[in-house]
């Protein structure tokens, strides 16, 4: 067996060279990290960011857009869309009710995955799925007898385990924020 030319030795150095080249851009390009700062409140409620940025994807640019009135009225739904480069990325509708609506109901089951009954929460029910949260509870505020906020996620980890402990986590703190916000008495 006789030893590569010259000629060969190149042309297999340029291959290698041209794949790690493509290889360090394709890399550099899908790690574009977040040019946005997140915000310090999500749907008009005080956000802790540290809570909401594992909710979120990488991007240039947040926006959020309010629709439906917004939480301190008397009148409800509240819904907003949290937007990543004109991405949806968070969903919420906030309504309020005079008595428990169950989120297991089959009339409401299109808004999960997966679905799961979290217990241990200061709530009376919350319910969670691959990518979204129902949570009801009483409120007993000077606006509302309850409040009951649907959250629905569209990025987040591609580990499902870890993507349902992000909104688990996002839901219990929006939750608790909204009632103060609201001044709910329970």
């Amino acid at each position: 067996m006789t030893a590569p030319s010259y000629k060969h030795r190149t042309v297999r150095l340029s291959a290698l060279l041209a794949s790690c080249a493509v290889l360090a851009a394709t890399t550099s390009c899908s790690s574009q990290g977040r040019d946005y700062t997140i915000p310090k409140k999500f749907c008009h409620i005080t956000m802790n960011p540290d809570v909401m940025a594992p909710t979120l994807p990488d991007g240039k640019s947040i926006e959020q857009k309010f629709r439906g009135t917004d939480l301190t009225s008397t009148s409800m739904p509240a819904i907003c869309d949290l937007r990543v480069d004109k991405k949806d990325t968070i969903y919420a509708n906030v309504s309020r009710s005079e008595k428990f609506l169950d989120p297991r109901d089959p009339i409401e089951s299109y808004k999960f995955k997966n679905l799961e009954v979290v217990k241990g929460l200061p709530f009376d029910m919350t319910v969670l799925g691959d990518r979204s949260i129902v949570i009801d509870t009483k409120c007993n505020g000077p606006k509302t007898p309850r409040v009951r906020p649907y959250l629905a996620f569209y990025s987040g980890s591609e580990d499902t385990a870890q993507r349902r402990k992000d909104i688990l986590a996002f839901g219990k703190a929006y939750t608790l924020a909204l009632k103060k916000e609201l001044g709910c008495t329970v």
